[in-house]
């Protein structure tokens, strides 16, 4: 997120976010996260803007 910010968004878009999806044996974990988080993470996959809710169901699964 932050070289997002860095490189793309200007003073006039809204505070980024993300949003963490993750499947586990029985479960769907999802988080979000802004700027200021200082962990370390590995991601997937990336992308701007949220799929159809079909989609991440199947993603997930």
């Amino acid at each position: 997120m932050n070289c997002f910010n860095k490189e793309v968004a200007n003073e006039k878009d809204n505070e980024t976010i993300g949003i963490i999806v993750a499947s586990g044996e029985n479960d769907i974990y999802v988080e979000y996260a802004n700027a200021s988080v200082t962990n370390k993470l590995a991601i997937g996959e990336y992308q701007l803007h949220l799929p159809d809710k079909e989609i991440l169901k199947e993603k997930v699964k």
